[in-house]
């Protein structure tokens, strides 16, 4: 990671919670995380996600910043790790997905309709597990309940720009998995452009 040089004033401002300077630190930092990221997720989405996970766990580390010596190096193993992580739940969510198909596949038959359903749900849950745990809270509060972003932020005492931030990255994660996977299954092509009208009203 490219050293930066991080005004102090505003590490400490971030440890007493300090939006502001939270939003100017992760203006001066986010490039540098991303480039970290892409270069462990390989995906430009799954980077994303990782940049945001880095600067909420910045965000809840609170008076901890204070502590922190070298704070290039200190993002720098935060952002591998979280990069990491992403990266082995990845691995086992598409094992369990293998493991659910082979147990519950066969022998089954189904109607065009039920097998168009099916796929539809299949797609849409393999999307949603691309998200993160709150990432898919606030999308399904969104989404799937109709909560507006300050009802959403009020829910779940976190700040308006929080919920924005997380339903910009979840709904740009969503819309490219069903981009790249959802036209590539003949059943569920048909409800491809419907579907994704949903996801593209911010």
């Amino acid at each position: 990671m490219k050293a930066i040089t991080v005004d102090k004033s505003w590490i400490q401002e971030v440890g007493h919670k300090n939006e502001r300077a939270f939003e100017q630190l992760f203006t001066l930092c986010k490039d540098n995380v991303y480039t970290i990221a892409l270069a462990y997720m390989e995906d430009a989405v799954d980077a994303e996600a990782v940049v945001l996970e880095v600067f909420l766990r910045v965000w809840k580390a609170g008076e901890k910043l204070l502590e922190v010596a070298d704070f290039n190096a200190w993002l720098f193993t935060i952002t591998k790790n979280c990069a990491l992580t992403a990266l082995k739940k990845e691995a086992l969510r598409r094992k369990r997905e293998l493991e659910f198909i082979d147990t519950n596949t066969g022998g089954i038959h189904y109607t065009p309709e039920d097998s168009m359903a099916s796929d539809l749900q299949a797609v849409l849950h393999a999307a949603m597990n691309k998200l993160t745990p709150q990432q898919r809270k606030i999308f399904e509060l969104s989404r799937l309940h109709g909560y507006d972003r300050a009802a959403i932020a009020k829910n779940l005492g976190i700040a308006p720009a929080t919920v924005s931030a997380h339903l910009t990255i979840a709904l740009n994660t969503v819309r490219s998995f069903l981009e790249k996977n959802a036209k590539n299954i003949s059943s569920v092509g048909p409800l491809l452009i419907p579907l994704l009208k949903i996801f593209y009203n911010n």
